[in-house]
């Protein structure tokens, strides 16, 4: 799998805060009505937010499944309105072009987003979670996102759940996210 490391947004807006915990969950995003590259690389009305490591992510996939590194993984930012749990997170941003969050994800973000984590991100860190951002969202702020839900009605949690099971893991499934992930023979021996 290819992906882009970006410099540009990192050279505009800050490289994030350096990471000093384990990455323990992927937390799943949509860009509610675009946000694409270019739209975030120019975007005026987040431009202070974003110099502050508040609302950047680690990965960027475009509808065409393009993986782009924003933030490096060895950096952390306020994503996930977790607050300092945001430092055991990886933040992944899937374009979706409704503003509720409410469009079909592409098979080509899927397929990138698979490889990205089962590839990439399993083999390098004790990753036990995958949730949305609505989901920590409820968790640490106590109250539901409706503004718009995230990642939102158009993210399949069943296809992810399958391309986990196909590659022998075993999990918890929530609304909203997937827990306690483990290879099946880990499961076993425990």
């Amino acid at each position: 799998m290819d992906i882009i490391i970006d410099n540009k947004i990192r050279t505009k807006y800050g490289t994030g805060l350096k990471r000093t915990k384990d990455i323990t969950t992927v937390v799943l995003h949509c860009t509610g009505g675009g946000g694409t590259y270019n739209y975030i690389l120019n975007n005026t009305q987040r431009a202070e937010q974003y110099k502050k490591s508040i609302g950047l992510f680690h990965y960027l996939i475009e509808r065409s499944g393009q993986t782009i590194e924003i933030i490096s993984p060895d950096n952390w930012t306020y994503h996930s309105h977790s607050n300092y749990f945001d430092e055991e997170t990886i933040g992944i941003e899937l374009v979706n072009m409704t503003a509720d969050n409410s469009g079909f994800i592409t098979d080509m973000q899927y397929n990138s987003l698979f490889r990205l984590v089962i590839d990439n991100l399993f083999p390098q860190y004790p990753i036990n979670d995958i949730v949305g951002h609505s989901y920590l969202y409820e968790k640490y702020m106590r109250k539901v996102k409706t503004d718009p839900p995230c990642p939102g009605k158009g993210f399949d949690w069943a296809k992810l759940e399958a391309e986990l099971t196909d590659y022998g893991f075993v999990f918890k499934s929530v609304p909203g996210g997937i827990l306690n992930i483990k290879f099946e023979d880990e499961e076993k021996t425990e």
